[in-house]
Order: structure tokens, then C-alpha cells, then sequence
């Protein structure tokens, strides 16, 4: 005769008070219950993370065997940026260089237009792959009329980049060719944020919406056309949370989600569907990154693994990786997150090693930082493979 256990699997929460809660869940995921209530024999059902199962080849060759640095796919195809690397990487694994940015060990953004255009803001400056991309055709632009890049989004075919320490944005395009090519750049298209006191450290195009991120508040702009510069602040609409870790920052198509840090303090996370942020972590996980020496360099990404949306998040300085489950949380209503991690030569639990992901070729590709001794490495993931 079975004996059902309330409560048995859950999700990880463990505050400082160790009578009051322990419960921790690594390297598994809940599956709410959505049959009938007739039916109902259990409330979640756990299963295990996906592993890291080989795509390319192993190990890394060089010059590609630094830690990755980005991932993107565009139109099959798929680009990423391996230490000052940049290559294309092909459905059999194979790595094609495509040139070398300056690197600065820290995340890159990669950006794609409608010409086919992928943009990649590293170490402060700007390079284009072209759409015809072939080893040896990326584009470094000048800093003459272009003024630098700390983050880039893209929306309406403009590439929308923040200017590094500053309050201020520049778009693509010049007087010749208003907008399309990545390439070109005037410094008069640019526009200074007068309601942002404090520096813009990140920028995301979601739902034809441009929204600039600062560390203690946030804005909303969007393209409004007409004959002058395109784009204007959205109802004036200011939201007074800003960002902690710009790498967060990430869209999960219906909202945005990323840690936040306003006025009065920061490690909370926040997901906005509305322009109204609302708090998704909850007082055990607060907890956790509140013992971190720091949340800036959080870098995260989401993926749907087998009908359930993640957002997974690794603190490389506090070696240490969470998941928050966006769809069993809607389910039953209350806030679920997992930790993640990976055993290392000294059989010791640290953060993933995967930091970028890309859907590509049908498969779930991630890139390795290199703790898991594979710097470069693109893997899958794979519900067979548990490392």
C-alpha cells in the first residue's frame, strides 16, 4: 500500500534558520500535476536537469579554446565569440574563424538585424558579422562617429546601443542610410536619457518596446518614426527599479526577468510583463545571494526544456547556479526555484559551466566557460547525461 507524503518533493528552500527550512533540490525540476482533480495521485512529479552531452569537437582546438563569451543563431546558422575568437560553427561541429574582437573576459552581446547583420558588442567596441559571413569577414567599426558599445539590442533594423558610462544611446544608420546596415554610425544619432541620474548598464528590445536599464531605475522607449530621430520616451513612463547584473537581463516572451538593484538594496529578481516589476525570488533564495561577494557578473539565459520554461542563472564569482521554473511557478502560484551544478577533477559541486545558449539545428546548444575543463566547448543538452 502506498503512503502519500505531503510536502516530500518540493523545490530548494533553505533559509539561515535551519529549524525553520532545508529543503534543497539540485539538478532536478518539478512538474506540476495538471490532470484532473480526480486524477490527481501526486502534486509534482521530479525529473533530472539536462546534461552536457558533446557537439563539437573535443578538445577545442585552438584559436578557439577560450571561454565563451556569446552564442546566437540566425537563419540556421550559428555564431558565437570564444575568448577574442569570433567563428561560425556548423552543424557538424566544425569551427570556421570569422575574426577577433578585443576581449575583456567579460559576456558579449550579439545582436541580429533584418539584413542578416549580427552585431557584437565586446570590451566597449563594435564589430559586424556581414550577412555573406565567411572566415575572415567580420567588420570592426571605427570609433570615429561610432562613440562605443557596453550593451546592444535591436529593433525596427536599428542597432540600439548604450554609450559606456553614460546616460546616453546611440542608433545605427547615418544621413545616407537612415537605417539597415549595422556598419554605419553618426555620432549626432544619439539621445541622452535627462530622467536617468545614474548610468545606463543595460538595453532590450521586447514587444516593440526599447526598455534602458540603470542601476537604480529603469525607461521606457519606443519608435515613433517621423523625419527626426526615430525613437521617444513612451508616455514618459519611468520604472523605479534598475539592474544588478546587466547580464541578466533576459526576455522570456512574454515579460522580462532580471536581479534587480534600486534605492533601497539589491539580489532580489524581478519580472516585468507590464512595465509593473514584480518580485519572483523569494526569501531563501534572497538569502542565498545576499552571502554572495557579488551579483554584478550573474550571466543568464532561458531555454523550454520538455514543456517547462527555465531561467537559469549562474554567479561566477559565488560559483554558484539557480533556476527559476517560469512555468510550474505560474501553475500552482508560488515562487519555484532549483540549483544547478556541475562536479569538478575535485569532486566538488560548483556553478554550470554553460553560460550562453542558443535553439539551434533542433538542439539546445550552450557554451562552456571552461570549469568543466572544456574551455570554447559547445555541448548539447541531453536528458540522458547528468554532468
Amino acid at each position: 500500500m502506498s503512503v502519500n507524503f505531503d510536502g516530500f518533493i518540493g523545490p530548494s528552500y533553505l533559509l539561515d534558520n535551519k529549524y525553520a527550512s532545508v529543503e534543497r533540490l539540485v539538478n532536478w525540476y518539478l512538474v506540476a500535476n495538471e490532470a484532473s482533480s480526480e486524477e490527481k495521485k501526486f502534486t509534482y512529479a521530479a525529473f533530472p536537469m539536462p546534461g552536457n552531452a558533446q557537439f563539437c569537437e573535443l578538445p577545442v582546438p585552438n584559436p578557439f579554446n577560450f571561454p565563451n563569451r556569446g552564442l546566437i543563431e540566425l537563419r540556421g546558422r550559428v555564431f558565437g565569440v570564444n575568448g577574442p575568437t569570433v567563428f561560425e560553427l556548423t552543424s557538424a561541429g566544425v569551427f570556421v574563424n570569422v575574426g577577433a574582437v578585443t576581449n575583456d573576459d567579460e559576456p558579449c552581446n550579439m545582436v541580429a538585424n533584418g539584413n542578416g547583420q549580427i552585431f557584437i558588442a565586446s570590451a566597449g567596441q563594435g564589430y559586424v558579422i556581414p550577412a555573406a559571413a565567411g572566415a575572415g569577414s567580420l567588420i570592426s567599426i571605427p570609433i570615429l562617429e561610432f562613440l562605443g558599445a557596453s550593451y546592444a539590442t535591436m529593433q525596427d533594423n536599428y542597432i540600439i546601443v548604450t554609450t559606456p558610462d553614460s546616460n546616453q544611446f546611440q542608433i545605427s544608420g547615418d544621413t545616407g542610410t537612415p537605417i539597415g546596415d549595422a556598419t554605419l554610425w553618426d555620432a549626432t544619432f544619439i539621445q541622452q536619457l535627462s530622467g536617468q541620474a545614474d548610468y545606463l548598464r543595460a538595453v532590450i528590445s521586447s514587444r516593440e518596446y526599447v526598455r534602458f536599464m540603470g542601476a537604480r531605475r529603469s525607461q521606457v522607449w519606443q519608435d515613433v518614426g517621423g523625419s527626426g530621430f526615430p525613437f521617444s520616451g513612451y508616455n514618459q513612463t519611468f520604472i523605479e527599479t534598475g539592474i544588478g547584473a546587466a547580464f541578466s537581463l533576459t526576455d522570456l516572451g512574454d515579460s522580462l526577468i532580471w536581479i534587480g538593484e534600486d534605492q533601497r538594496g539589491s539580489r532580489a529578481c524581478w519580472k516585468d510583463p507590464a512595465f509593473s516589476p514584480k518580485r519572483v525570488s523569494n526569501s531563501a533564495v534572497e538569502q542565498a545571494w545576499q552571502g554572495y561577494e557579488t551579483i554584478a557578473d550573474a550571466v543568464a539565459f532561458s531555454y523550454i526544456w520538455k514543456g517547462n520554461l527555465l531561467w537559469q542563472v549562474t554567479f561566477p564569482t559565488a560559483n554558484r547556479t539557480w533556476v527559476y521554473d517560469v512555468t510550474t511557478s505560474e501553475l500552482v502560484q508560488r515562487h519555484i526555484w532549483y540549483e544547478r551544478s556541475h562536479m569538478d577533477v575535485n569532486r566538488d559541486l560548483i556553478a554550470r559551466p554553460e553560460r550562453f545558449h542558443c535553439y539551434a539545428f533542433g538542439l539546445h546548444l550552450v557554451g562552456s566557460c571552461g570549469t568543466d575543463g572544456l574551455p570554447g566547448a559547445i555541448h548539447q543538452y541531453d536528458s540522458g547525461r547528468v554532468t
